[in-house]
């Protein structure tokens, strides 16, 4: 089960970036939807990061409890690397979408 999902994590994290690129270039509204997606990426990254900050339910364990992660210190752990991928994706198509609109 954890291989299938760190799989289905990793792929939807590709097709987002992909989407957010082609969103930035494509979308009339591309620095808007860019806008929206790093702010909310950002919010994400920093729920995660409070969480494991805080010691919430043992969110902390997300590195060290395989092979019985509970769904909060999966989320935790995804959040924290899949965050911050979703954050320099979302900023590389701002970026891209502030130059395409010149």
């Amino acid at each position: 089960m954890d291989v299938f999902y760190g799989i289905l994590v990793w792929v939807g994290l590709g097709i987002a970036v992909l989407t957010a690129l082609i969103a930035a270039w494509r979308s009339a509204h591309g620095v808007l939807i860019s806008t929206v997606g790093l702010l909310v990426a950002t919010g994400a990254w920093i729920t995660a990061k409070a969480a494991e900050a805080h010691d919430y339910h043992d969110a902390d364990g997300w590195a060290d409890c395989w092979p019985s992660c509970s769904a909060l210190q999966r989320s935790v752990g995804t959040g924290l690397f899949g965050g911050l991928v979703m954050i320099a994706a979302f900023g590389a198509a701002l970026a891209v979408a502030l130059i395409r609109r010149r």
